[in-house]
């Protein structure tokens, strides 16, 4: 099982954000919810690659951190597209 949660860089909760393996990025497993949380069940990501992805939004490459054999959990934290740290 794979949870998470996708912020705004101020950590503002996103909604409707797609999380899915990098080598498959049409792929949706999960989309997070009004609080920005998610949960893909029987997701094995412990050496692969996630994307998470919003419209509007600078797209984020992020390895899960492994909790334990069967879980993991990730933090996206996602940029406006076009706008500058």
């Amino acid at each position: 099982m794979l949870t998470g949660r996708v912020l705004t860089v101020d950590d503002t909760p996103l909604s409707k954000a797609n999380i899915s393996l990098i080598e498959t990025p049409y792929h949706v497993l999960a989309k997070t919810n009004i609080s920005g949380h998610f949960t893909a069940l029987g997701v094995c990501a412990d050496e692969q690659e996630l994307l998470v992805t919003k419209d509007g939004f600078v797209p984020v490459k992020k390895k899960a951190n492994i909790l334990t054999r069967e879980k993991a959990t990730i933090i996206a934290k996602m940029e406006i597209a076009g706008t500058y740290l």
